[in-house]
């Protein structure tokens, strides 16, 4: 398990795919072959299921049609804002996945299918 620390600042948390142009989406799925690597300003993961809604621990739901799920500084994001969280983050924070859970700071995404059922 990698952690990622990112800096303070605002970031739409979802599918990235939700609030980047299809030019910068491409590009970002090329760079990155895939999420295999991580972006210098994008900090993204695969799902463990297919579902098209999650739910993190503070009972938001995030609308995902990628199977990617992470952080997209406001600065970066420039297509359609829609099915994602905005929030901001005062001080650096770490991501990272772990056993299908999504964790971007304080925000933890249950991804694996026993979960998303639990939590449904």
């Amino acid at each position: 398990m990698q952690k990622i620390q990112v800096k303070a600042g605002t970031y739409f948390i979802g599918d990235p795919a939700l609030c980047l142009s299809s030019e910068t989406w491409d590009k970002l799925v090329d760079q990155t072959e895939d999420f295999k690597q991580q972006s210098k300003d994008i900090v993204a993961f695969k799902a463990k299921t297919t579902k098209s809604e999650f739910t993190d621990n503070q009972h938001n739901r995030y609308v995902c049609h990628t199977g990617i799920l992470g952080l997209v500084p406001i600065d970066k994001a420039d297509g359609q804002f829609g099915g994602r969280q905005l929030r901001r983050f005062s001080r650096s924070f770490n991501c990272w996945e772990e056993n299908g859970v999504i964790h971007l700071g304080c925000v933890s995404i249950h991804t694996e299918e026993e979960a998303c059922q639990a939590m449904a």
